[in-house]
Parts: structure tokens; sequence; C-alpha cells
């Protein structure tokens, strides 16, 4: 026999429940969607966060102002040419008076491109006055200024014609710009030139690499004389390979005499040596490399590594005595790389990093030990390699790059945008990259930046100021990292701990030492880690070394926490919610700890919120008419026998 009863809508008293009816089976449902979500959206939020670029740092700082420009046309006092651009940039006290005069130049050209002239002047920024002012009838790449002679005055190095024909090297003195020797040479030179002292012997050299045939040639810094030209070893071998850029000037076998590392534009990179007239090793790129490579101990071994890119978009890592390849990053450009790479520890490890732009426009930070990228930024228009140094006051090394539209500041440590500043600049000034130095002698570094203007054609030399209070400083500059242009890391920073040698002697610590209080912590740890003095072995004098104190509590010392890598000021480094003494991997958060809890929660909300709504439609029946025997139900009104197993 049928009876009829109300049910709720969808659900049948007497049958077999369906399978996922139960609230362990809506949670697996919910955790089923959740990992399916989570499969989807993960990679595409993680895709877009790994693009750094136009994303501000939260610690972000005002841009510097402009507080002098000086229009340099003005005081350029030539006849009228079709353009104007400026050039070089150099600081220097050239009258003793404490205040430091800037040596810059500005070129007039023709409108047919074929009468030029270049006025290098020495002015003091602050009252806007001519020191002194230098015609030459030749473009003046950036120079060098040295002592060379040891007699007291310092010479400022510059290439020099008087017909726009020969041209030569010539020597001022940057007291009143007048010339100390001059000596003219067949060929012209091509970039800028390097001033170092090759064999140690306290004389020092110009390297440089001349159009006749692309020689490198060598010649003495106190007179001018020549004294070495790379045809000379084994003429065969490389003779005739054009070498259009400066080398890298380093010691890169450690034999205590620097080796000339040329970049020839048959795709090969030389290490030369110019006292003994051999190849210490030559490596071939896959394709066409022009521009200067650089030196530096990457991975902290005491031997230097040889860094430079190609028009392929990779960028080589070589091992300084064999030559031969250790890694290489490829950019993924589409023309490969276009300037030099800068060097430093950007993000306080104690690695020295790579910083190097393509030519799409990117600029990448690359770890030099690994070789593995750690950040990308794009920027509009690059024309100059970076310039790295501290631009707001945190101790740690940021990135700033020019283009023709701005100045950029790229936070090192993140590759966020630290701030801005607007140019109206044409792409030659914009290949004049920025110069921080310290103008008025008052210890607060201010930028010094050429820009010839689009709307008025004429050239600028202009000063910006940060606001902060904190000493701001650079550390690798472009055209060769340091004032002798040799690209070699050694001459910014001589004990590779990240700390330049000038900022060592700013803070107190030895330039060639990384330790300096010998307790085992490097200076550039105490100084941007632990916040202690780099030159006291205990500095609050508790009794406790600061090698052996715990600053966070996390029951590690400071030693400890250098070594696992982590942060001696906070318990918990990766923020996974386990202290750094008891996590097995304190620098990579254990994410699925958060996940899972995450999960877990939001199915329960889930599966809670579904339970309430179908509690809510209970009200809501249906009559069905069922048999009692087996269950069987049917919704027609008029029924006697069940269909199913026929009973009354």
């Amino acid at each position: 026999m049928f009876q009829t009863i109300d049910v709720p809508q969808g659900k049948i008293r007497g049958l077999k429940k369906p399978i996922l009816n139960k609230w362990y089976h809506h949670l697996m449902r919910v955790i089923i969607i959740y990992l399916i979500a989570a499969i989807v959206v993960f990679p595409v939020y993680y895709g877009i966060k790994n693009v750094d670029n136009y994303q501000y740092d939260k610690n972000r700082t005002s841009p510097p102002k402009l507080i002098y420009s000086l229009d340099l046309t003005d005081y350029a006092n030539v006849p009228k040419y079709e353009w104007f651009s400026g050039d070089i940039i150099l600081q220097f006290d050239c009258d003793n008076d404490s205040i430091n005069e800037i040596i810059t130049s500005i070129m007039a050209t023709s409108k047919d491109g074929r009468k030029k002239e270049t006025i290098v002047l020495a002015l003091d920024p602050l009252e806007g006055s001519i020191l002194w002012t230098f015609k030459t009838k030749t473009q003046v790449y950036p120079p060098s200024i040295l002592d060379s002679n040891r007699d007291g005055i310092p010479e400022l190095i510059i290439n020099y014609s008087e017909n726009g024909l020969n041209e030569g090297l010539c020597a001022l003195n940057v007291n009143n710009g007048s010339i100390l020797w001059k000596k003219y040479y067949v060929s012209h030179f091509r970039y800028y030139y390097i001033l170092t002292d090759i064999e140690g012997d306290g004389k020092y050299e110009i390297v440089l690499t001349s159009t006749d045939y692309g020689h490198i040639r060598i010649y003495n810094a106190s007179n001018g004389d020549f004294l070495w030209s790379s045809n000379e070893i084994i003429e065969n071998t490389i003779y005739g390979h054009i070498f259009s850029n400066p080398p890298a000037i380093a010691d890169v076998d450690n034999d205590g005499i620097k080796e000339i590392i040329a970049v020839s534009n048959f795709n090969t990179i030389y290490a030369l040596n110019s006292l003994s007239n051999s190849i210490l090793w030559e490596f071939n790129a896959t394709f066409w490399t022009v521009y200067p490579p650089i030196v530096g101990d990457l991975n902290n071994d005491n031997k230097s590594e040889v860094i430079f890119g190609s028009y392929d978009g990779f960028v080589y890592v070589l091992d300084g005595i064999s030559g031969s390849l250790i890694w290489k990053y490829n950019t993924k450009s589409r023309f490969g790389i276009v300037m030099s790479p800068s060097l430093g520890d950007i993000n306080s490890d104690g690695i020295i990093d790579i910083i190097v732009s393509d030519s799409d426009n990117v600029i990448h930070a690359i770890d030099g030990n690994s070789g593995s990228r750690l950040w990308c930024f794009y920027v509009e228009n690059i024309y100059s390699s970076p310039t790295i140094g501290d631009f707001d006051g945190d101790k740690r090394l940021d990135v700033v790059i020019k283009t023709e539209e701005k100045i950029h500041a790229i936070k090192g440590n993140n590759g966020k945008l630290l701030w801005s500043i607007p140019l109206d600049a044409y792409l030659i000034s914009a290949s004049v990259p920025i110069f921080i130095v310290d103008v008025d002698e008052k210890k607060d570094m201010e930028i010094v930046t050429l820009e010839d203007k689009k709307s008025t054609n004429d050239t600028f030399l202009n000063i910006y100021d940060f606001e902060s209070e904190k000493y701001i400083h650079s550390y690798w500059n472009p055209f060769g990292g340091n004032t002798g242009r040799t690209n070699s890391l050694v001459e910014v920073d001589r004990d590779n701990d990240g700390l330049s040698n000038k900022y060592e002697k700013y803070i107190g610590t030895k330039y060639n030492e990384k330790d300096t209080d010998k307790d085992k912590l490097p200076d550039w740890y105490e100084h941007i880690w632990t916040k202690t003095d780099p030159t006291i072995e205990d500095t609050d004098k508790n009794g406790i070394t600061d090698k052996e104190e715990d600053l966070d509590g996390d029951k590690l010392t400071n030693y400890e926490e250098l070594k696992k890598g982590t942060n001696p000021l906070k318990k918990d480094t990766d923020k996974d919610l386990i202290k750094d003494n008891r996590d097995p991997n304190p620098l990579y958060p254990e994410e699925w700890i958060f996940y899972s809890a995450s999960l877990i929660i939001f199915s329960f909300i889930t599966v809670k919120i579904i339970l309430r709504k179908k509690r809510k439609r209970k009200g809501n029946t249906t009559p069905y008419f069922v048999c009692k025997y087996c269950g069987h139900s049917s919704k027609e009104e008029d029924i006697r026998y069940c269909p199913e197993c026929g009973k009354k």
C-alpha cells in the first residue's frame, strides 16, 4: 500500500541517499574546487608579482630637488653652431677652496656634422662662475685626474686636436687649465681611456684604443710617450682585430701584474700581458661583443671573474685565470646587451651582483654567484649603464638609470621604484649617466647630470640635492666604475665586501680588510644588518662580543645568523610562523602551512553556508507516494500496485 508523505524538494525518504549528500562529501567538493582555483590563480598571481616594473617600494623617498641649473651654451663662447651636446663630468677641488669644482664639456657641431669644437669647463657650481676653459677641435672623451709624476699638481688627461685631423693627448693643470704636456699621434681615439699602474711600480700608464686597425696602445702618463701596442703580441694572431672600445685592466691571475682584458669585433675576448707580450687566454663568443668588459670577484673565492654582455642577449662570466665559461645569463632581448654591466651587492648578502640593461629597455639584476635572476625592471629608452649606490640612506645599494625622459632610482633589494625625476633630453645627453658627487664638501651628496633640452637645443648642467639627512653615496660609476676607469672592482672595493673604499673611509673601517675588528663578523654585515660598530668587537660593552650576541632572541647568535643567512634582528626571517632556530629552511617560508590552513578554513566556511541554505529549503515540500515494502516512489496520484515489487 502506498502512503502520501511530504519530503523536502529533491530528497525522498526511504530512498538510498545520493553518494554526495553528506557533509564531508560537500567538504571534498569544496576542497577540489579550491585546489583547481589555486592551480589556475596562483601562477597568474606570481607571474604578475614577478613583473616588478612600476611597483613603488613601500619605503620610497621623495625625489631629489633641482637646486642648480646652468646653461653651458652661455659659457661656451663659440660661434652659433647647429646644436650642442654635453659630455664628461668630473669633480675636483681645483683651487683648494674646499669647494669641489665640476669639470665638464660641451661640444658644438655644425649643421653638416663636419666641424666640431669642444670646450672643457671647470666651474664653481655654487657661484656659477667659470674657473677656466680649454678648447679643442675634437670630441673629448671622459678623462681622468691624477698626479702622475708625483709633483703635487694633479693633471687632467684628455684627448686633444688643434685642427680636427691629427689627434693626441695632453695633460692640463687642474688649477688653471694650462697645458703641461701634449703629444700628437697618427690616429684618433675611441671612447674613454684608462689611467692605471700596470706594473705596480708607482708609475701610471694611459691605456686606450685607436682607430688604426683598432689597436690597444699604452702611453706614459707623466709625459705621453708611447710604450706599447697590442700588435706586438704575435702579430699574425690578433693583428687586424679591431678593439673598438676600452679594455678592463686588472690582475686576473694574481701574479702582481695587471692584464689587459679586451673585446675585439671578431667575437673574441683576450687577456693580454703587456710586459711579457703574451696572450694569457682567449674566449670566443657566439656573437658580436663591443662594449667594455668588467672584472670582479663574484663568488668570494679571491679570484677574479670577467663579465661582459653580447649582442646575442647573454651575459657571460668567465674564469679570470683560464678564460673558461663559468655561467651565462640569457636576457632574451632582441638585440642583446647595449651597455657594459655594473657591479654591486644590491641585496646585501655578501655576494657581488651584476646589473645590466638590454636592448628591450629592461634592467636585469643577476646574482653574481649563481647567475640567477634577482629582479627585472622595465624603463623607456635606456642608453647608459646603471649607477650603483645608496640613494635613500638605508646603507644598502640601489640602482639609478638615466633615460631621455627620466632619471629612475630602483630599490636594490626588491627592484621596485624609489623615485623618478622628469627630463627633457636628447639621445646624446641621455647616454651621459648621472654622477654622485659632494659639491659643497658638507658630506651630503648631490646628483650631477647633463641635459640637452629638446625645447631650447641648449645644454644644461643640473644639480639635484637629496632632502634626506642620511648619507647618500655611490659605489659603482659608469665609464669604468672608478676614477681611473679601469673597469675593475678592486679599484672600487679592494676587500670585496660591498662597501666602497671611499665609504669605508667615511665609516671608519679598513678598506683592505673585510673584518676590521676581527670578530668574525664582516664589516658589511655589522654595518647593514646587526647595526653594531664594525670597528669594535663588543659594541655595547656588556661582556658579550658582537659575534655571540643574540639581538632578536631566537637563540641564534649573530655569527650563526650570518652562516644561515637569516636576519639577526628578526626571530622569523621568512615569516612562516616558525622561529629561525627551529626552522629547517629559515629563508624559505613553509607556505604549505599557510595555504593548507587557509584551505581548510575556507572549506569549512563554505560547507557551513551550504548546509545553512539547505536547512532553509526544508519547508519547500512536494507530495510523493512511497511503497512501504521496497521504498519505490511515484508522483502518480492514482496508483494501487507498486510497479517495482508488485505488492499492493
